[in-house]
Order: structure tokens, then sequence, then C-alpha cells
């Protein structure tokens, strides 16, 4: 896919999902004891491991999650109620599971 067409698939994507962005705020610990946070910034989702910055990641489809900055993807794994339980960390060859430990109020921005 050419840069411009997954820039548009991408906006595109976030657009249908936006509705079930709130599903995937709060904190997954990695095996290494590090914590994802997620939030929801206006119409997209910051996600932020304790200490650098805050990136946006961006849907691709249901579930599934791209960064810009770097190269990497997050997949999300729900349980039979439909409620996102963990994250996968997709980067460098590695697949890294992140439980969830906590949620917030999907208003909370």
């Amino acid at each position: 896919m050419e840069p411009t067409q997954q820039r548009a698939y991408s906006c595109w994507a976030s657009r249908t999902i936006l509705g079930t962005l709130g599903d995937y705020i709060g904190k997954y610990r990695l095996d290494f004891r590090a914590v994802f946070d997620f939030a929801l910034k206006g119409d997209h989702l910051e996600a932020q491991l304790i200490g650098p910055p805050t990136i946006p990641i961006f849907a691709s489809a249901k579930d599934k999650f791209i960064y810009r900055a770097v190269d990497a993807q997050l997949d999300s794994e729900r349980d039979t109620n439909g409620k996102v339980v963990a994250v996968i960390l997709l980067q460098n060859e590695r697949c890294m599971r992140a439980p969830r430990t906590t949620t917030q109020d999907r208003g909370a921005q």
C-alpha cells in the first residue's frame, strides 16, 4: 500500500472505529514491568510507556492500531463479553502481551 493510501485508510479506519476507542482506555502491564497507558485525545488514542512521551496510535482495523513514529503495532484481545482485556505489542519481531490492569472513565480526556 502506498503511503498516501495508507494515510487515507488509517484516517477512514480511525473515523469508523471512533465510537469504540473508549474500550481501550486504561493501563496494560508488559512482562518486563513497563506499563502502557492508553488515553483518548480528541479523535485518537495515545499510548505511553512509563517514561517516554505519549505517541499517537491510529486504528488500522477493529482492535488493531499502528504507530507512525515507530515501526510497531498493537493488537487488542477481548474476552467473551467483548471487553478489551489485553494488548499485544508487535515490535522488532517480538510479540509482547500486556494484560489490562485498570480502566478509566470512557469520557476522560
